[in-house]
Parts: structure tokens; C-alpha cells; sequence
């Protein structure tokens, strides 16, 4: 059983699509809320083998991805960083999703898993609910077969 913690801004539903394909194969799944003043003592209390973040607006400190195999689903194609991704996937015809292992540059680690996605003509909370979210669910048994080579 994998022990997993969701480290997230809000649990919304990227965030719960996972816990439930986390929960669906029996693995042990904790959230932290990363604005928690208690994320920390959470984190180290849980002691997750790997650490998610697929809704985070926050940057991930040092100790946490030093400590903890920690993975950030970025809302954009491979090479585009930032907190603005889906404002930019508003321009353009085809966008994507990527999972990245978290370092010290900002939306910058390996990436472990990425697919592409056409944009339909729609406002960033649509796009965000149907085409990203249906975009990380496909690339989730991707991304753990990668985790575990």
C-alpha cells in the first residue's frame, strides 16, 4: 500500500479525482491543505512515501521535496511555467497538462508524464473542469508506471 498525501490549495476536482484513483487502488491517501498552519506537522506525522500536488498555488518549500518524492500536476504543456497557464491556453489551439517532479525551480523539475488536449472555445473554469481535468486522468496510469522504474 502506497501512502500517499494530497498537498493542495483547494479540493477541487482534479484534487478529487485523484484521491478517488488513489482510493481505488487501496492505497493509504491523506490531504493537506498547503495554507494549513498545520501542513508540516501533518506531512511528517503521515510520512507519505510520495507526495501529490495537483492543485497548489503555492511553491513547495525545500525540506518538504528534499524529504518526500513530490510531484506537481501543472496545468500546461511541457516548458511553460508560471501561475497564469490556463489564461494562456485560452489563446491558443492546443495546450496540455503536465506532471513534474518538484525541485527548486518553479514548475521547472522532470517531467514524468505530459499529453496535449485541443481548446474549445470556453472560459478558463470550463476548461479547467472538463479537458484539463480528463487530460491528467488519462495520464495517471502513465504517471505511476513511470514512478515505479
Amino acid at each position: 500500500m502506497l501512502k500517499t498525501t494530497l498537498l493542495i490549495t483547494s479540493f477541487n476536482s482534479v484534487s478529487q479525482q485523484l484521491y478517488t484513483y488513489i482510493k481505488d487502488r487501496a492505497y493509504e491517501v491523506d490531504v493537506v491543505y498547503a495554507k494549513s498552519i498545520t501542513r508540516d506537522e501533518e506531512i511528517k506525522r503521515f510520512s507519505p512515501e510520495l507526495i501529490l500536488c495537483p492543485f497548489l498555488k503555492d511553491y513547495i518549500p525545500y525540506y518538504i521535496y528534499e524529504n518526500y518524492p513530490t510531484y506537481i500536476f501543472h496545468p500546461a504543456p511541457i516548458g511553460d511555467r508560471g501561475a497564469y497557464s490556463l489564461e494562456n491556453a485560452l489563446w491558443q489551439k492546443k495546450w496540455g497538462v503536465s506532471i513534474l517532479k518538484a525541485n527548486d525551480v518553479y514548475d521547472g523539475g522532470d517531467i514524468y508524464a505530459s499529453a496535449e488536449f485541443d481548446v474549445r472555445n470556453t472560459y478558463k473554469a470550463s476548461l479547467y473542469r472538463n479537458e484539463v481535468k480528463e487530460a491528467f486522468y488519462k495520464l495517471l496510469d502513465t504517471f505511476f508506471i513511470n514512478l515505479k522504474n
